[in-house]
């Protein structure tokens, strides 16, 4: 398929993730709606479509705009990198084992250029006990903890307050554990600090080089963090990380370690959301028999779970839909905690009704006084 047009059934900004995946630089900026074209600036997706239309001989009034977000991109990343170089120094110095997470991870392996892909923030993973030397290590090189480091919120999460650099900004998490408390994955010895980076690779950060997992761990992180919440701001970047993972690794992959991997029934629930997601998009080609091998694990998802999942990620997070009357931000994250929990797909279908009339997590939750309030408030949004 040409993508110097867009697919009249290709939602928001999915026909510009999917000329960056095949390497497209062609793309027609002007195909895009005025919608998707404000939903790729927002979504930080900026720089991609620079990379996708730089070798289009028509030039667009648009053009602008997306070169004034590439040069912010590249400005911005270049700092983020610069900072990370001498924080992977300094902790070598003190033989301290830095692994990267999540958006630097993937930036720095899979995309064409490391700005192309928004980082919000740099996560670190390192040892418990290596915790402290690095963090002594951050505040020498002018990172701050606005805030109290003891609070009860961050002692049970895992990470620790989060640091920010004073003189450029940055924000960065220094990580103890991969997985946060509420995930089902959290105390899974398979999903350890430990395991999480037995095998562990290197990336090149300037001339220096830091862990990262191996692909086949890569992928199925990215699936399993993403999964835990529907992100409508920025939920476009671990599908791309996914989609770009696979087409790196086209032929090469481990598909037997990653099966290995995800041996838990909501890793593969997980993995298969994200998996048949990408497959449906054309930003991945999954092999059948793969994904039939993983569906045999996956106690998370049915057909109908991931069709109502599939739909919040095309409305909220591809197409950038405003919040309704009804599905209100708040909804849409009970909706969608609600169906990927750790339960069977259709005790979780039979419980959506009850979780969005009573919101779970909040004292009283069963109290009448305060359902009668919630239907009311909703009766009033819908009725003119």
């Amino acid at each position: 398929m040409s993508h110097t047009d867009t697919p009249g059934d290709s939602p928001g900004v999915v026909p510009v993730l999917r000329a960056y995946v095949e390497g497209s630089r062609r793309f027609d900026i002007d195909s895009l709606d005025e919608p998707a074209f404000k939903i790729a600036l927002d979504a930080g997706v900026g720089s991609i479509l620079a990379h996708v239309t730089s070798e289009r001989r028509a030039r667009s009034a648009r053009h602008n705009e997306v070169h004034a977000a590439d040069l912010t991109m590249q400005m911005m990343t270049g700092v983020i990198l610069d900072t990370l170089a001498d924080i992977i120094a300094a902790a070598r110095r003190d033989g301290l084992e830095v692994t990267l997470l999540k958006g630097c991870a993937a930036a720095l392996r899979y995309y064409h250029q490391p700005h192309h892909r928004t980082m919000g923030d740099v996560d670190l993973l390192v040892a418990e006990a290596q915790r402290e030397p690095l963090e002594r290590r951050l505040r020498e090189l002018g990172f701050v903890q606005p805030g109290d480091p003891r609070e009860a919120l961050v002692r049970d999460h895992h990470h620790s307050l989060p640091f920010r650099h004073v003189t450029t900004g940055l924000w960065l998490e220094v990580h103890t554990r991969p997985y946060p408390p509420h995930s089902p994955l959290a105390r899974r010895p398979g999903f350890s600090f430990e395991a999480v980076t037995e095998r562990a690779e290197t990336v090149a950060v300037g001339a220096k080089s830091a862990r990262v997992m191996n692909h086949e761990r890569q992928l199925v992180y990215t699936a399993t963090r993403w999964a835990e919440m529907i992100n409508a701001e920025r939920g476009v970047f671990p599908l791309l990380d996914a989609a770009l993972l696979l087409r790196a690794r086209d032929g090469r992959l481990d598909w037997d370690d990653v099966c290995r991997i995800a041996d838990d029934p909501w890793a593969a629930g997980a993995l298969v959301l994200m998996l048949t997601y990408l497959n449906r998009c054309g930003l991945a080609r999954i092999p059948r028999a793969i994904l039939s091998r993983l569906a045999t694990r996956d106690a998370m998802t049915n057909a109908v779970v991931r069709r109502l999942l599939h739909r919040l990620v095309t409305a909220y997070v591809m197409e950038g839909r405003p919040p309704g009357i009804v599905m209100t931000p708040s909804n849409r994250r009970i909706v969608w905690s609600t169906l990927v929990g750790a339960r069977s797909p259709w005790r979780k279908l039979l419980a959506l009704p009850v979780s969005v009339l009573f919101p779970p997590g909040y004292d009283g939750r069963f109290d009448t006084a305060r359902f009668v309030r919630r239907v009311r408030s909703l009766t009033r949004k819908m009725l003119p």
